[in-house]
């Protein structure tokens, strides 16, 4: 899934995620992205609004995320 995600959008976590401690639905904001690496999908650093874990900011992969609406 691509998306145009910039700095300070909103987006949500989807059913694809594999990030531990955050199930889909919870909704965050953009603060790094996105970051390429060797030409695979792109990831994004997203602060988390309520984090489940101790980690307040986790890195997604494009399909992890999606814009919230």
């Amino acid at each position: 899934m691509t998306h145009d995600l910039k700095i300070g959008d909103r987006v949500r976590v989807t059913t694809a995620s594999r990030v531990p401690g955050h199930p889909p639905g919870e909704e965050g904001t953009v603060l790094v992205g996105p970051i390429l690496r060797g030409g695979g999908k792109p990831y994004y650093i997203v602060a988390i609004d309520k984090a489940s874990t101790s980690t307040t900011s986790s890195i997604f992969a494009a399909d992890e995320i999606e814009p919230a609406v």
